[in-house]
């Protein structure tokens, strides 16, 4: 995990567009992820929608709690649904 200071979301017409039709929190995500050629890690539906526009590969918190399972770093998905 990167900690990473605040982008300017008008550096690039893409980034600017977005970021009126989602949260800044996601917007800002996004701009990160694009930036770093990362993987996203986001629920937001319509965050998701602008993030698979801008080809950036996402996954969700049910993504991540399935790759724990597959790891073997939890024995069952169940109760963290379930929380």
């Amino acid at each position: 995990m990167t900690v990473t200071q605040d982008i300017d979301l008008h550096q690039s017409p893409e980034l600017g567009t977005i970021s009126a039709l989602i949260d800044p929190g996601e917007a800002q995500a996004i701009a990160v992820a694009q930036m770093q050629q990362g993987l996203l890690l986001i629920d937001d539906k319509a965050g998701r929608r602008c993030a698979k526009s801008m080809g950036i590969p996402i996954t969700g918190s049910l993504g991540v709690m399935l790759k724990l399972k597959q790891n073997g770093r939890v024995s069952a998905l169940r109760p963290l649904l379930e929380k």
